[in-house]
């Protein structure tokens, strides 16, 4: 699958060590990123078999029969099975459930614990939404753009690279689902790859790595993740618009010694439209 990234900095170290960063899920730009939303179908039969069979962590069913001397209607048993779904969530750390900030700072937290993400955009989008992932990912057009060619047999390294699912609603977890625990990992598994249709533009591809994967790098910023990568898999590298000569010639130099078989080009503005176009550089 090829790919494009966009760099506004360390562009050069990232072709240098042959490493990309992959992020933790709560350095992202968007503030729902993982965030899910309740759904939940409770009918008479499900509410007796939970009271019945006292299907809770012990401290919960304490409460739930101290509370009810007799079977809950179906709100007073919806508030205490989301007590119980917020129970699960918080199985790593302690607290209480507070409301939709504690809930997605709780969500933010599991997902760094297990994951980092490297954000990648198909290159086949639409001139003007290039025009856009210039400004906002490449620092306003001064950065360098990488072409990766992914091959999909990457997953057998345990790796899972995901489209992006753009929707207007978030993932739903069911909390009247039996299997609840099973409800909220597949749901947040969901999540990782769904966002609001606002992103659409930007047609993004998720390269989704196990954190226990990956390596940590000194940097200026502090340790961060890294995944390496194999050379071949670069296949071009685009310079924005305002990149600046030294940057270009820093990178061109590095492309001649790691990846001679890569091509490069360098953007420029279309003669009529709001597009640009880009011109091969032969180094």
């Amino acid at each position: 699958m090829r790919l494009h990234r966009y760099f506004g900095s360390h562009f050069v170290e990232t072709l240098k060590e042959k490493a990309l960063y992959v992020a933790k899920p709560s350095s992202f730009n968007d503030p729902f990123e993982l965030f899910y939303r309740y759904v939940e179908n409770w009918k008479p039969s499900l509410i007796r078999y939970y009271f019945d069979r006292g299907n809770f962590d012990q401290p919960l069913t304490d409460a739930f029969k101290a509370t009810f001397s007799r079977k809950p209607t179906r709100r007073e048993f919806s508030r205490y099975k989301k007590q119980m779904l917020a129970k699960s969530l918080h199985q790593h750390q302690q607290g209480n459930f507070t409301g939709p900030t504690a809930d997605i700072e709780l969500c933010h937290s599991l997902a760094d614990e297990a994951w980092r993400i490297c954000c990648f955009t198909e290159t086949n989008i639409k001139p003007t939404d290039e025009i856009l992932l210039w400004s906002h990912y490449a620092s306003k057009h001064q950065g360098i753009r990488i072409e990766f060619e992914i091959p999909y047999d990457a997953s057998q390294s345990g790796y899972l690279l995901e489209s992006i699912d753009y929707s207007h609603e978030r993932v739903p977890i069911d909390s009247s689902n039996l299997d609840f625990e099973g409800s909220i990992t597949r749901s947040l598994r969901k999540a990782i790859t769904t966002k609001s249709t606002a992103w659409s533009y930007e047609n993004e591809v998720r390269l989704v790595v196990p954190a226990k994967l990956t390596t940590l790098m000194a940097t200026p910023a502090g340790e961060l993740s890294f995944i390496g990568f194999d050379p071949q898999w670069v296949t071009s590298v685009d310079f924005g618009l305002r990149c600046p000569q030294v940057d270009i010639d820093k990178t061109l130099e590095t492309i001649r010694s790691l990846y001679p078989h890569a091509t490069a080009r360098k953007a420029a503005y279309h003669s009529d439209n709001f597009e640009l176009n880009y011109l091969p550089i032969q180094f």
